[in-house]
């Protein structure tokens, strides 16, 4: 007598490893979509605070172009890590007599998109680069995350801009320290 599975319990166990393989790349401020195949961003501001965003505010009237660079830091320990970034917008307006314009103007990385934002795309590849030589390495973000934890440097929430200093060692051509590291998108036809 054979062994079939049936097409449910088939999808289960799909799921199941899917999300079991997320799992182990999740880090603070970021969780597993509802349809469990990709990480996103947790939209609260103590995910943003998680993530290392800065979050500029910007008015656009004219006659006030108010900044505000928002302190998450401050919001979480107010007690508003749970509330997204729009409501803290929004409590921030002023109380113009036309009207406030404030808006987000900005939420950016300072040190670049995290490396877990990238898993989403499986043919985006990290370009890995000796700063002297130019000698140039093609690695997917599993592979740039799987090396940084097991070398103890950083994990997923590590960000693009700050790679270089992350990897240890001289370069394999060369011989000399100093690397950069850029995303590359794949080509469309």
């Amino acid at each position: 007598m054979g062994h079939n599975i049936s097409h449910r319990k088939q999808e289960e166990i799909e799921r199941s490893r899917r999300v079991a393989e997320l799992t182990s790349y999740l880090v603070p401020g970021w969780r597993i979509d509802a349809t469990h195949t990709r990480i996103v961003p947790v939209e609260t501001v103590l995910g943003a605070h998680h993530r290392g965003q800065l979050v500029l505010l910007r008015c656009r009237r004219t006659d006030c172009r108010r900044r505000v660079e928002i302190d998450l830091r401050s919001a979480v320990q107010a007690g508003f890590g749970d509330r997204p970034i729009a409501w803290l917008v929004q409590s921030l307006r002023c109380q113009h007599w036309n009207g406030c314009q404030l808006e987000e103007a900005s939420c950016t990385y300072p040190r670049g998109v995290p490396l877990v934002a990238y898993l989403q795309h499986d043919d985006v590849l990290v370009a890995i680069t000796c700063a002297h030589c130019r000698t140039r390495w093609l690695l997917p973000p599993r592979r740039i995350i799987a090396g940084l934890k097991a070398a103890g440097r950083g994990d997923g929430a590590s960000g693009i801009l700050e790679m270089g200093t992350k990897i240890r060692g001289p370069c394999r051509r060369c011989h000399r320290s100093g690397f950069e590291a850029e995303v590359i998108w794949p080509k469309r036809p």
